[in-house]
């Protein structure tokens, strides 16, 4: 039988496929990658040019949605870079200054280990530590009841309550 498709009808070719080697995947990606341009947002110079979206999300351990929110909304990374995809030719200088790929992403990864994340409808909260002789205290001041709650290893709720003083005037834990 013959039918009347779109099929070849003599078997060709090796049944094995290889793997593609590493310099034809760069070539590639280079080709069909759009470049990503990291600047600072302090000085506002050009730091750092990658390749394409997948090299920077490999490199930096970036979620996709945090950098499509940096590059499509203008939201600085970090509160420190300004990622784009298109090279802004009045901050940049020429290709010596930029910095090596190894400096940016220690750069990074220093910066996030400091890097606060602040909910926009979170409320700053103060508390005052008291010893049950009351004689020494200090005040402490956190981003949001969730990080007074990891501070304090206690229930969300209860704590919650403490704060609109629906337990009176009691301290929490007696502090």
């Amino acid at each position: 039988m013959k039918p009347n498709l779109n099929v070849d009808l003599i078997a060709r070719g090796s049944a094995f496929n290889y793997p593609m080697s590493e310099q034809i995947k760069l070539k590639l990606q280079l080709e069909r990658g759009k470049k990503v341009y990291i600047y600072c947002k302090f000085c506002v110079n050009l730091l750092y040019i990658f390749n394409s979206r997948q090299d920077l999300y490999n490199k930096l351990s970036i979620h996709h949605k945090t950098l499509n929110e940096a590059i499509n909304r203008g939201i600085f990374y970090l509160d420190f870079f300004i990622i784009t995809n298109e090279l802004v030719e009045e901050y940049f200088n020429e290709m010596s200054n930029l910095l090596l790929e190894e400096n940016v992403i220690n750069l990074i990864k220093y910066l996030k280990e400091f890097y606060l994340l602040k909910h926009p409808s979170s409320k700053m909260v103060r508390a005052e530590f008291k010893a049950k002789n009351a004689s020494y205290s200090f005040i402490k001041e956190f981003n949001s009841i969730n990080s007074l709650v990891k501070y304090l290893k206690g229930d969300k709720s209860t704590i919650s309550k403490y704060l609109k003083n629906l337990k009176g005037n009691k301290l929490y834990r007696g502090k």
